[in-house]
């Protein structure tokens, strides 16, 4: 009883926190060519998590620096070569109540993105929260419920296996790199 309210409280306060964005009229035409600096956000899912390195992988070959929001425990299953560009946060900060004075939120909000990427397949509030507070013109992620206060770009999958939705997810990109 008491985790649900908990869960009930949480997400009204980030309910409350994500502000829906007004986009103005933008060309998706050439943006992935014109665009450097990537936050991607990773999934929290397991098999998620897995697949979803050839979203990294891809934008490595593409010579786009990355920024990786991942959870602390999870920087060891990266491969090596993306540690240094990690920006971990742990599951104490997911609390709204400490979102205010997050220094992890801060330090993203210091940086600057031209694309932002959340991973996530299924809804996360904090995540979603992070890519709305975080500045960049172009916010990438998967169609969920009320993802388009957030993202301008969204993806939207009809599968339930993880390696053919981030495999869809690469194809959509790469129609914005040819």
């Amino acid at each position: 009883m008491l985790t649900s309210l908990k869960e009930k409280i949480t997400n009204s306060i980030l309910d409350w926190k994500i502000k829906g964005k007004e986009y103005q009229n933008q060309s998706f035409s050439d943006f992935f060519k014109k665009a450097f600096n990537f936050l991607v956000i990773m999934p929290e899912e397991d098999a998620d998590f897995a697949h979803s390195m050839q979203v990294l992988d891809y934008l490595e070959r593409n010579k786009k620096h990355v920024t990786i929001f991942i959870l602390d425990f999870r920087v060891s299953l990266l491969p090596l070569k993306y540690r240094p560009r990690v920006v971990e946060h742990n599951m104490a900060s997911r609390s709204p109540l400490k979102l205010q004075s997050n220094k992890t939120i801060d330090k993203l909000e210091g940086m600057s993105f031209q694309v932002i990427i959340d991973l996530n397949r299924k809804e996360d509030k904090f995540c979603t929260y992070v890519a709305s507070v975080v500045n960049a013109p172009f916010k990438i992620g998967f169609a969920k419920e009320n993802s388009d206060k957030v993202y301008n770009f969204q993806v939207k999958e009809n599968v339930q296996e993880p390696e053919i939705a981030y495999k869809n997810f690469l194809e959509c990109l790469e129609k914005f790199n040819s």
